[in-house]
């Protein structure tokens, strides 16, 4: 099994652009089976006090 790392930037300073890479229904056929969960460590406590 192969696994992809994605990583989505900002393509202001570049010369490949996001816009017309994907049409509107191209990830249609993903399903939740398609993805792996990884061990993340300990879960964080849901506080529902968030700051910016």
């Amino acid at each position: 099994m192969t696994s992809a790392r994605v990583l989505t930037l900002s393509d202001r300073h570049t010369t490949t652009k996001w816009a017309g890479l994907l049409g509107p229904k191209d990830l249609i056929a993903l399903r939740v089976t398609d993805f792996e969960v990884i061990d993340h460590g300990p879960s964080i406590p849901v506080t529902n006090r968030c700051r910016r």
